[in-house]
């Protein structure tokens, strides 16, 4: 909706113009009515309208003066004068100011005032996007170019003349040393494209003008709006409708000349990293970005942590509260690698005793977290819970890379009915009988014992979880036969499938 500011010290004048259409259905909104130029001017500096329109003679403050005050502070408004015949030459005379255009009030039927609209939409989409290119280039260079200008801000003649707000929008993505530690489990990922969200983001309502600053964050300059948390929430709103990605937004600075916007963004962006200590997606003032006065001992390396030990749960807890406290993203990223390896130490390492099955840690995971400490802190801390009870639960056993990476491959492609002992071998380069004479040197078992006896146990879990048939667990388990399935099963739990269901579930009814 593009805003109108109506002023006319004449209340029938002014309520004839207010009532002569019904605003919105041309998209505007009328969001002032104003008895005379002060209060006009009040008003301007409260909405920030696009289109004025005002009477040329009222009381304290004329609309002469008032296009003065409001195209020195806001020179992209639209002006319009309403003027009565006698008026006539003072208000052609009124035009050297710049003002778009006049309305003879006795004149103006609501055709001729639709009319008018119609042009002023035109031209403020014609003005917008002349204003943008220009604008996005004066911003990369403020933006982009910091250290060549900002000895000159000052002085400079911007085409950004008035006031801003002024906005970092950072797209939510997942902390570098993360993925480049766990790119093997985990997809490459993927961010909207960089151009049609620039795009996208400069036909929004206020928006000026849009920059990228780096891969994931963007320096977002508008018009000064009533309610700037409000517009945030409106577009973080619209962008993930679009794009389906979170967004986080500093408010850095409000109703300010382009040149202490970009000023501001100098002084913030080595803070910026603090923005990943609040929840995602998050809107919070640049304030909130300044460094903190507690500084607690937090250590370089996190050298301490090069075994699974008793204990560690509560180490991490105290080490991730003094991260937290002093706001370092730079000691976070070194202590978060070093438990990182640690994990990685005992990735596919480590046998879980209830089902025999080599444990991988990351395996199989659907999402992981983003581009919020916390969540990436509480993530590392579930997989060490998930370890270290294992841990508590059987002897750590090392195994040949040959075996562990059979073992693995098992545990992900059980349910493939076409699982054999050859494809296994294939695709780790090496003989069938080669690798059932390490299979059973180091386990006891042949491969395909070990290929039963996880199908078996996956079988068993779900007919306790899932509300599936027997035949149903038969296929989702790698079996083609219920007969065959039934005759195993029984064999191994002594009853068949139905049966251990019956009796598994009334005896946890019974406790």
């Amino acid at each position: 909706m593009i805003r109108v500011l109506l002023a006319d010290d004449n209340k029938m004048s002014l309520q004839y113009f207010s009532k002569l259409i019904q605003w919105e259905d041309y998209g505007y909104k009328l969001v002032s009515t104003a008895v005379d130029g002060e209060n006009a001017w009040y008003d301007f500096q409260t909405y920030m309208p696009e289109v004025v329109i005002a009477d040329i003679q009222m009381p304290v403050l004329s609309g002469i003066d008032l296009a003065k005050k409001v195209l020195s502070t806001a020179p992209d408004t639209v002006f319009l004068f309403l003027s009565s015949y006698k008026e006539f030459q003072y208000a052609r005379a009124a035009l050297q100011l710049k003002v778009y255009d006049y309305l003879l009030k006795h004149e103006t039927t609501k055709e001729i005032l639709i009319q008018k609209l119609e042009e002023i939409r035109t031209y403020l989409a014609q003005e917008k996007k002349k204003r943008r290119l220009f604008a996005n280039e004066e911003i990369s260079s403020l933006f982009l170019h910091r250290k060549e200008n900002i000895c000159r801000l000052e002085d400079s003649t911007s085409f950004l003349t008035g006031e801003y707000d002024c906005f970092i929008l950072e797209e939510e993505h997942h902390f570098p040393f993360f993925i480049q530690k766990l790119q093997a489990y985990f997809p490459e990922e993927t961010l909207p494209d960089k151009k049609i969200l620039l795009e996208f983001c400069s036909t929004m309502e206020y928006v000026v003008g849009i920059v990228a600053v780096s891969e994931v964050q963007f320096v977002l300059i508008t018009t000064p709006s009533d309610n700037p948390f409000d517009f945030c929430c409106r577009l973080q709103r619209k962008l993930w409708k679009q794009f389906s990605c979170s967004y986080s937004l500093v408010m850095l600075q409000k109703r300010q000349s382009i040149q202490k916007c970009a000023l501001a963004y100098e002084q913030n962006r080595v803070y910026l990293t603090q923005l990943y200590f609040y929840p995602s997606p998050t809107i919070i003032e640049g304030t909130y970005l300044l460094p903190q006065n507690l500084v607690l001992p937090i250590p370089e390396e996190g050298g301490q942590f090069t075994t699974i030990y008793e204990g560690i749960l509560a180490d991490m807890d105290r080490l991730y509260e003094a991260i937290a406290a002093s706001k370092d993203f730079a000691a976070f990223c070194r202590t978060a690698e070093k438990w990182l390896d640690l994990l990685l130490n005992y990735d596919k390492r480590v046998v879980h005793p209830s089902t025999g099955r080599i444990v991988s840690l990351f395996a199989g995971e659907v999402s992981w977290p983003g581009c919020d400490v916390n969540a990436v802190y509480q993530w590392i801390r579930s997989k060490f819970t998930f370890l270290t009870d294992i841990l508590a639960l059987s002897h750590y056993r090392e195994y040949s890379s040959f075996v562990r990476e059979a073992t693995y491959l098992i545990s992900i492609h059980f349910s493939n009915c076409n699982l054999s002992v050859e494809w296994i071998a294939d695709k780790l380069k090496i003989s069938p009988s080669s690798l059932n004479t390490l299979f059973k040197r180091e386990t006891g078992f042949t491969p395909w014992k070990v290929i039963i006896n996880t199908r078996l146990s996956a079988a068993a879990q779900l007919l306790l979880q899932e509300p599936d048939t027997p035949m149903e667990i038969c296929m989702k388990t790698g079996y083609n036969s219920l007969s065959y399935f039934s005759k195993s099963f029984k064999k191994a739990y002594g009853v068949p499938p139905q049966e251990y269901r019956r009796s598994r579930l009334h005896e946890k009814d019974k406790t």
